[in-house]
């Protein structure tokens, strides 16, 4: 539903003070507006968008509605969390030390930290558990595995040292449609068998009061509630009633998303680094901005690709010269579709800083995005996407959103030649 928050209420302030003294043409315009805003209240969604993403078309594959328990929605309506959770936390802690034993080194994750050192003195004393003998055997360096370990970690819960399949998220990450195979499962009783003879429980709850202090310090960066207004106003195919962030200190990369649907809930789980991803700032501007920027381009996947599933064959035409838009030779990002969701994703975020920020720090941070997609993530014409797609939304029609702007920047698009 389209909602006139508080901050669009300026224009009708003059009706604040009854002894005001005011034009009364200016009033019966400003009664005119009421009366439009009134009247746009009403509509529901824009015409062509489908009540429900479960109706979209072009869906590559059947989307799994989520059978959420009374008890779970209740606990997650209207909230919007960041948090540790204890299996998937024990994901990112195996990972880290099986790469430290086998590589020396970890890539995306921290390890020049206390926390890691406190996770290397506690298990050093069971890297030698025959579970390392079969992480081994797969390659933690890229993120298919790591999801394998970490991300299905969601579908579990301890019962004791067990795991147990987790009432909502038993199917949470599926491998037929992501590819990935759960190697909780596949190594289950290893797992297991770690937990108890490491005693690792015991370890994370030693730290909870240490992840409590993170997930406050997370809240403090990231204006949330206005990203999730931001995108639900933007992208009016789906509007989530909770969002949870799970962080961990140890990650410094390899972020993900995941939208779970029903007819009477939606929830928006992403998975993150925490705070010590910006810990090198000392500027609280600086801390916000790039805080939000890696919490918003997960979370906005969620939101963009629903629309991108809308005007699929739009997007496959329009991005199906690959060499136009990346040199990118990781195979995540090796489809028209891929492709461009990550050039709408981080777009999407310069326009929430440009309307949230101050025009220093968006100018700022537009600079420093625009080097990170173009020099480190080889998405070589993000600038001149994100130029034209800036100058289509300033001219966009009333009503019209970004997911309408699809078919406008996908013609622009075709137009471009290969250099």
């Amino acid at each position: 539903m389209i909602s006139f928050g508080r901050r669009y209420l300026a224009p009708f302030a003059l009706f604040a003070d009854s002894k005001r003294q005011t034009n009364p043409l200016l009033r019966l315009v400003v009664i005119f507006l009421i009366v439009c805003a009134q009247a746009c209240a009403t509509v529901e969604r824009p015409d062509e968008f489908p009540q429900s993403v479960l109706d979209l078309p072009n869906l590559p594959y059947e989307l799994p509605e989520t059978n959420f328990t009374d008890a779970y929605i209740a606990a997650y309506d209207a909230k919007f969390v960041f948090e540790t959770h204890e299996v998937i936390e024990l994901g990112n802690i195996l990972i880290t030390l099986s790469l430290m034993k086998e590589n020396g080194h970890t890539g995306n994750w921290y390890i020049d930290t206390d926390y890691y050192r406190e996770v290397e003195n506690y298990f050093s004393a069971y890297t030698d558990h025959a579970l390392f003998d079969a992480l081994a055997k797969i390659d933690l360096r890229g993120f298919t595995e790591v999801a394998g370990l970490r991300e299905t970690g969601l579908a579990y819960k301890f019962d004791g040292n067990r795991l147990a399949a987790h009432e909502v998220f038993s199917n949470w990450w599926p491998e037929e449609i992501s590819g990935t195979k759960d190697r909780i499962a596949e190594f289950k009783p290893l797992i297991e068998d770690f937990v108890k003879q490491s005693n690792y429980r015991a370890f994370y709850a030693a730290h909870q009061e240490y992840y409590d202090g993170l997930s406050q310090e997370m809240a403090s960066f990231v204006p949330i509630e206005d990203v999730k207004h931001w995108l639900d106003r933007e992208f009016p195919l789906v509007e989530y009633n909770s969002i949870r962030v799970f962080f961990s200190p140890l990650t410094k990369g390899s972020h993900s998303g995941n939208a779970k649907i029903s007819r009477n809930f939606t929830q928006n789980l992403t998975m993150n680094a925490g705070p010590e991803y910006v810990r090198a700032y000392s500027d609280p501007i600086d801390k916000s901005v790039i805080m939000t920027r890696q919490i918003f381009t997960e979370i906005d996947h969620n939101y963009v690709d629903f629309a991108m599933i809308f005007y699929l064959p739009v997007v496959m035409d329009a991005f199906s010269n690959m060499e136009k838009w990346t040199q990118n030779e990781y195979g995540g990002y090796a489809n028209p579709a891929s492709t461009f969701s990550e050039y709408m994703t981080w777009s999407a975020f310069l326009l929430f800083a440009r309307e949230y920020w101050g025009d220093d720090a968006y100018e700022h941070e537009k600079e420093r995005v625009i080097k990170v997609m173009e020099e480190n993530r080889n998405f070589h014409r993000f600038g001149a996407f994100y130029e034209k797609l800036t100058e289509l939304y300033d001219k966009k029609r009333h009503r019209e959103t970004l997911a309408h702007l699809v078919p406008a920047i996908c013609a622009w698009a075709r137009t471009v030649e290969l250099e």
